[in-house]
């Protein structure tokens, strides 16, 4: 079996929330990030052969962490930088980001984020979100927020930074929510816009049940009030990995991906969105539509072909507890889709939680997933049936030039 442990003891599906917590840097080289299921600490492990063995966990930060996001440079159109950004959110309301310098492996000191008004309630990722992108003028922006411990109000700090992260300054406000026990939840990606710091966001209007596409103008520091990508949409509080989103570099349209329950887990559908702003929202052919019996969404594109992959989990017995992994793949902007590829090989199990990097470059990158077994809190990966991505020869400094050639298959 290719199912590979990368590590016995995530929290995963009780810690992760509309996060990124994958980055493939080449197509060796892959940083999974997780919190760990007792102490509530945040880690990170590395792998240098393509997710076949991986190292020692690594800590990133020590405390009761409920949620977090990570952004890689590089998953910016035009972005050079080498750093993974994090930020992460502390039972207390209060956050943090740190970077992680993928040549050197080095981790920053942590720089304080504005933090929330209260404490987070629970333990779950049901009232909690964080979110982390980098504008495409080298603007980050992140956002956090969770429900008070009294469950009568919403804290949010939605905050920006122009010095890669060492100093944050809060912003407007993004969220409208009234904290009502479930709240808002959001995912920051960098915008098409003629400025190139205003940035976009994917917001899922509970009380609404639609998702929201929001404007951020840096320049004036206002939010816009929002335009519907898609209407009368239902996750359920046990999905985790219910939407994704990339950012595809060659027209900086922003992909979404949206996973909608119906009346019940066996009729539901995995529905695609192509997002130029506001004012340009397509949908796109659905990667499974009404009377399929399949969980959640996430999605890589390779930026090098532009082709689209979608993971989820089915089952083939209709049951929410003995669930795999599978991927569909489009080459045509989500026009077509693949029939479903199985990627995990283990036995069926409960409920898996999965992540993956959002975005292979010109280095190249694996096309995979990691998951969460719910029941054992195992996290796992699957190299063998991973797509390599040998990326391309304009990311290689010319002394490397012969040995990338050879990796292509050119010589």
């Amino acid at each position: 079996m290719a199912d590979v442990a990368i590590n016995a003891d995530c929290a995963g599906n009780d810690y992760q929330h509309g996060t990124h917590s994958r980055v493939d840097t080449d197509k060796n080289t892959h940083y999974q990030f997780f919190v760990d299921a007792d102490d509530g600490d945040l880690y990170y492990v590395k792998s240098t052969d393509g997710g076949a063995t991986n190292g020692c966990p690594v800590s990133v930060v020590v405390g009761d962490v409920k949620g977090f996001d990570v952004w890689y440079d590089k998953w910016t159109n035009g972005d050079t930088g080498t750093n993974i950004h994090i930020l992460y959110l502390f039972a207390n309301g209060s956050s943090a980001h740190k970077r992680l310098n993928v040549s050197s492996d080095a981790l920053s000191t942590a720089h304080t984020f504005p933090a929330l008004g209260d404490n987070v309630d629970g333990p779950s990722r049901f009232v909690q979100t964080v979110s982390i992108t980098n504008a495409r003028g080298g603007q980050l922006e992140g956002f956090t927020g969770g429900v008070e411990v009294a469950g009568c109000g919403f804290n949010q700090s939605f905050a920006t930074s122009t010095d890669n992260g060492d100093n944050w300054t809060s912003k407007a406000d993004l969220s409208d929510d009234t904290g009502t026990g479930r709240i808002d939840r959001v995912m920051l990606m960098p915008g098409v816009e003629t400025d190139t710091n205003d940035i976009l966001a994917l917001v899922y209007d509970d009380s609404a049940t639609k998702w929201i596409l929001k404007t951020y103008d840096q320049s004036g520091n206002t939010w816009s009030c929002g335009t519907d990508i898609a209407t009368a949409i239902d996750i359920p509080l046990s999905i985790h990995r219910g939407w994704d989103a990339t950012t595809r570099h060659s027209d900086n349209h922003t992909i979404m991906v949206i996973y909608d329950i119906n009346t019940a887990f066996s009729d539901m559908d995995i529905i695609v969105y192509d997002i130029t702003d506001e004012g340009t929202i397509t949908a796109k052919t659905a990667v499974l539509s009404a009377g399929a019996f399949a969980v959640g969404a996430s999605i890589v594109i390779d930026q090098n072909s532009d082709d689209l992959y979608v993971f989820y989990v089915d089952s083939a017995g209709s049951n929410i507890n003995a669930v795999d992994v599978f991927y569909v793949k489009s080459t045509d902007d989500a026009g077509t889709w693949s029939c479903p590829v199985a990627y995990s090989e283990g036995t069926a199990a409960v409920f898996h939680e999965f992540f993956t990097s959002i975005s292979i470059g010109t280095a190249g990158g694996r096309v995979g997933c990691a998951w969460s077994d719910r029941g054992s809190e195992t996290l796992f990966f699957n190299k063998v049936n991973s797509v390599e991505i040998a990326g391309s020869v304009d990311d290689v400094a010319p002394g490397n030039l012969i040995a990338k050639l050879v990796q292509m298959g050119l010589l």
